[in-house]
């Protein structure tokens, strides 16, 4: 009798080991829930990250845009707002054989606002140039 104790015991104890307990799965899934939401917001991040690239690059165009057409060949300096989401502002000063074209675009922030003062908006764009008369 003894021996088919020992023996039941044996089996109850190894049958234990073999499974896991409710506390066990609850604290591997939270920490795989933590490991998800870690990669969630890094993937958020990235969109947001590529959405301000998408902007800059596009700013950037758009003041090389007003360098590249002469625009500013017939206007000293003028503003106006581009796609109802960029404002942009160009400035020239003649030298002697030289102008100095100055562009700012700006983005975000209110539209209003910033076509009224660009230091306003949220992002910004310089570029400045000198180009032969």
């Amino acid at each position: 009798m003894m021996m088919f104790n020992e023996n039941l015991l044996k089996q109850q104890k190894s049958a234990r080991l073999l499974g896991f307990t409710l506390i066990e799965l609850l604290i591997a899934l939270t920490v795989f829930l933590i490991g998800i939401l870690g990669i969630w917001k890094l993937y958020l991040t990235s969109i947001h990250a590529n959405k301000f690239a998408s902007e800059i690059v596009e700013a950037t165009m758009l003041a090389s845009d007003i360098i590249e057409s002469g625009k500013y060949i017939n206007q000293a300096s003028g503003s106006e707002i581009v796609n109802n989401h960029f404002v942009r502002k160009w400035n020239t000063v003649q030298l002697s054989s030289v102008n100095k074209v100055s562009v700012n675009v700006g983005w975000g922030g209110n539209l209003n606002e910033c076509s009224q003062d660009i230091t306003k908006c949220k992002h910004e764009v310089s570029l400045n140039a000198v180009v032969a008369n």
